[in-house]
């Protein structure tokens, strides 16, 4: 088994927010309507970012998985959002290896 290094950070790519987790007309509506319903709004993208960012706390850490040249790791538990916490969301991230800023970067949350 390979050690993994906790990120000394996270990234979101805005355009998984607006693009993405927020955009009924996107590739994934149903996504988009959970996290629409949940009170998270197109126009304020940063309140859904700023809720990933704090999904990604130890008490929530599930594990990783290796895959070529990275880690995927994975949280799962309460995510703050506009209307209250939501139970049991899974946020992944992955961690590239050979980044040396060792930031990981967020991929999808269901």
């Amino acid at each position: 088994m390979t050690y993994v290094p906790w990120p000394l950070g996270f990234y979101i790519n805005p355009r998984k927010i607006t693009g993405f987790l927020l955009n009924k007309a996107g590739q994934k509506p149903d996504r988009a309507k959970f996290f629409l319903d949940l009170g998270f709004d197109p126009q304020h993208p940063g309140v859904l970012e700023h809720a990933l960012f704090m999904h990604t706390s130890l008490g929530n850490y599930q594990g990783y998985i290796e895959v070529v040249d990275s880690s995927r790791i994975y949280f799962r538990g309460s995510l703050l959002t506009p209307k209250g916490p939501a139970q049991n969301v899974q946020s992944i991230w992955q961690l590239q290896y050979t980044d040396p800023t060792r930031v990981a970067t967020f991929i999808t949350a269901i």
